[in-house]
C-alpha cells in the first residue's frame, strides 16, 4: 500500500514523458537500421548496435538500483540513450533532484530530435 502512495500524477506524468522520449529515440534508430538493409538477415545485424544500447542500460540497472544517487546512476541519467530507463528508476526508489529529472529529460528530447533526424537522412 506505500508503494501506491509514492506513485503521484506528477511521477505518472514524468515517466510518460520519459518513456514517449525514449520509444521516439529507439523507434528511429530501428528504423534507420531497417531503412539500410534488403533481407531480414541484414535487418538482424544492423539492428545489433541499437539492441546493444539497451542491453547495456539494463546491464547497469542492477547497480543504479543499488545506489539511485551514485555517480553511475547520475551520468547515466544524463545518457540519451539510458535517460529513459535509469530516471524514471531513480525518481522511484528516491528523491531526485527536479533539475536533474528537467536536464536529463531535454537531453532525452533533444536525442530523440537528433535520431529522427538521422533516421530520415539515411
Amino acid at each position: 500500500m506505500t508503494a501506491l502512495k509514492l506513485f503521484t500524477p506528477q511521477l505518472a506524468g514524468t515517466i510518460l514523458a520519459f518513456f514517449l522520449t525514449g520509444f521516439m529515440f529507439y523507434a528511429s534508430l530501428f528504423a534507420a537500421a531497417g531503412s539500410m538493409v534488403n533481407s531480414e538477415q541484414e535487418a538482424q545485424q544492423a539492428a545489433m548496435p541499437v539492441i546493444m544500447l539497451l542491453v547495456f542500460t539494463i546491464i547497469f540497472l542492477n547497480p543504479v538500483m543499488a545506489n539511485s544517487n551514485g555517480t553511475l546512476a547520475v551520468a547515466l541519467s544524463w545518457l540519451p540513450f539510458s535517460s529513459p530507463i535509469i530516471m524514471p528508476t531513480r525518481m522511484a526508489l528516491g528523491s531526485v533532484p527536479t533539475s536533474h529529472v528537467i536536464g536529463s529529460w531535454i537531453v532525452s528530447a533533444i536525442g530523440s530530435i537528433g535520431a529522427v533526424w538521422l533516421a530520415a537522412r539515411i
